[in-house]
């Protein structure tokens, strides 16, 4: 196995962890582990128990009795202490109340998890059109200093004005202008931890005394202008596992209501959560940090017509978050990413287009959406996904550095018609509305995927991924069937002719273009690739814990071992094997250890 190896700045990278890649090493940036705090110490308070009610001045929840569940709730989460574990044996829970602003009830301060006994078997089920569960503490923020140096990427020393309530272990919000090559809109951010302030601190070797030095490396330029570094306060280490989230009535629900909403938190987690029958949104996350999203399953979303709706909306300053080992099924847009989130990673996901005829048409748009707004330094890898993928500038462009490395694009009888971007495909999205010339999509990468095709949408379709672009980079991807790559003066590559004409304002400024070694019009990799050598992952240090042994080697995905014209023989991610009650053996770990009362 060929493992990569994780470097400690954004941008030193060795070239030599890709292997017989020949794309840069400076266009690939790390992506962080992120992993769930250990609960195995912490208080564990059964909603359902008198006695635990009792200590904390708070009525008890009664499974399956009909009766609404919502003050209890908000009760124990209110007045638990850090580190507590709120357990909801098995049974359903209604939660109809309204015990906060928009929702039943909130998950209310730092170190705290509300933990269920599985998906299906411990239920909170609403009928109100508000958020079932919110964690928020956005806006959390304290003094607001000058920054007057340091503004590189890949830099970690930055010069300060001031380091008013600036401490060691303290977190901060970078801001500064935004980046008008991307958007013009959304500023710049970046949530990190302080390691020293003005010498003070575990890492302070060469730090001034009017400087702070941060625990990660800036992930782009910070020139733009209007700096300052403000003190924040998330919640930290708060979680939701091992339960089912439903809506009674998603129809009736609010727009963008979801069944969570995580804003202002940070080292946070939701894993082995069924999110069900939600109206446009079932998870919202903006302003966090260095969480994750794992092991979970989205079904259906109902809100008619087109546009504006998917199960997750990762967007408004998240950063260094993983969506990954999950699964969607019956919604448009699986993932709809936008509006100044970076350092994100996608991986291993199955994303299941519906089968069923009696869906509306409309039922698949994209699996994964980058909606514009200033997105940069992302990871799409290994994903098994049936309706396509898409990007957009309707708020600006997608940003710099979006990779796309070894995901599979199927059609898996995705029902025709359909709106958005083809089964399989990857594509620049025209719907007629996006007549901007004035932004350009820069640095996309794509390796190693194997899908259906690259442009076209809708079908028959105008010409896809050429629109005001530049600095892309295409190597060693397997089309199966078509290719458009269209420039002034004809095709990028004769491999990809263009069989429809965008509006002539659109069909320029396509510059500085890789296309290396990649096979177009066929079912399978060229045998004179059997001896090339991945990397196993750009962001994995080796086998994920939640990886199945009947799964095969990992990764098993991608231009180097799918085979079109043979699709039993399609590797079947975790995510779709746990989704659909196959056999998983995790090769170690996941999903991680429950503490239950005794």
């Amino acid at each position: 196995m060929v493992v990569l190896v994780l470097t400690t700045t954004a941008d030193a990278r060795d070239q030599a962890s890709l292997n017989d890649l020949a794309v840069r090493a400076d266009r690939i940036p790390d992506f962080y582990p992120n992993d769930a705090a250990d609960t195995s110490d912490w208080s564990v308070f059964d909603v359902t128990n008198a006695a635990n009610a009792s200590s904390l001045g708070c009525p008890r929840a009664i499974a399956s009795d009909g009766g609404d569940d919502g003050p209890a709730l908000a009760c124990f989460s209110n007045n638990s202490p850090a580190r507590s574990v709120l357990y909801l044996p098995p049974g359903d829970y209604d939660c109809d109340s309204m015990n906060g602003t928009n929702t039943c009830f909130h998950l209310s301060h730092t170190e705290l998890v509300l933990r269920g006994a599985g998906q299906g078997i411990t239920t909170i089920r609403s009928s109100r059109p508000t958020n079932i569960i919110t964690v928020n503490n956005g806006g959390a923020t304290g003094a607001s200093n000058g920054w007057t140096g340091g503004y590189a990427r890949g830099s970690r020393v930055l010069t300060v004005t001031g380091t008013s309530g600036l401490v060691p272990g303290g977190w901060v919000m970078l801001r500064a202008n935004p980046d008008s090559q991307i958007d013009t809109d959304v500023d710049l951010t970046y949530y990190v931890r302080l390691s020293c302030v003005a010498g003070a601190g575990s890492d302070c070797s060469g730090v001034a005394t009017n400087q702070i030095r941060i625990d990660r490396p800036l992930r782009t330029d910070f020139d733009t202008g209007g700096q300052s570094i403000r003190v924040w306060r998330p919640y930290e280490h708060v979680g939701l596992e091992s339960l089912t989230l439903e809506y009674d009535n998603p129809a009736g629900a609010s727009a963008y209501s979801s069944g969570v909403w995580l804003i202002g938190t940070a080292d946070s987690w939701v894993q082995d959560v069924q999110f069900k029958n939600g109206f446009d949104t079932l998870l919202y996350v903006m302003e966090s940090a260095r969480g994750f999203v794992r092991g979970s399953r989205f079904d259906e979303l109902h809100k008619p017509g087109q546009w504006n709706k998917s199960a997750a909306r990762i967007q408004h300053g998240v950063h260094d978050f993983h969506f990954e080992n999950n699964s969607t099924h019956h919604t448009p847009v699986a993932i709809q990413i936008s509006i100044g989130a970076s350092g994100l990673v996608v991986g291993y996901n199955r994303f299941f287009a519906p089968q069923d005829a009696s869906l509306p048409a409309n039922w698949c748009e994209r699996s994964i959406f980058f909606h514009s707004g200033g997105v940069w330094d992302v990871l799409v890898e290994g994903n098994d996904f049936s309706c396509g993928v898409s990007w957009d500038t309707l708020w600006g462009g997608p940003g710099h550095r979006i990779i796309w490395y070894r995901n599979r694009g199927r059609d898996e009888g995705v029902q025709a018609p359909f709106t958005g971007g083809s089964p399989g495909t990857m594509t620049f999205h025209y719907d007629g509305l996006l007549q901007w010339t004035d932004t350009v999509i820069r640095d996309m990468t794509f390796v190693g995927n194997a899908v259906l095709a690259l442009g076209a949408t809708p079908p028959p379709g105008v010409i896809g991924a050429n629109l005001l672009s530049e600095g892309m980079w295409y190597e060693r991807n397997l089309f199966r069937d078509s290719c458009e790559l269209q420039q002034d003066n004809g095709p990028i590559t004769s491999d990809c002719i263009a069989r429809n004409t965008p509006p002539g304002d659109l069909a320029h400024n396509y510059s500085d273009t890789t296309w290396r070694d990649n096979v177009v019009g066929s079912a399978r990799a060229p045998g004179s690739w059997s001896g090339f050598a991945w990397p196993d992952s750009l962001y994995q240090a080796g086998v994920p814990s939640w990886w199945c042994q009947e799964s095969g080697t990992f990764p098993s995905i991608g231009a180097p071992s799918d085979d079109f014209a043979n699709p039993a023989s399609h590797t079947l991610l975790p995510a779709h094997r746990t989704s659909t009650g196959m056999a998983c053996s995790a090769v170690g770990g996941f999903p991680t250890p429950t503490f239950l009362p005794e």
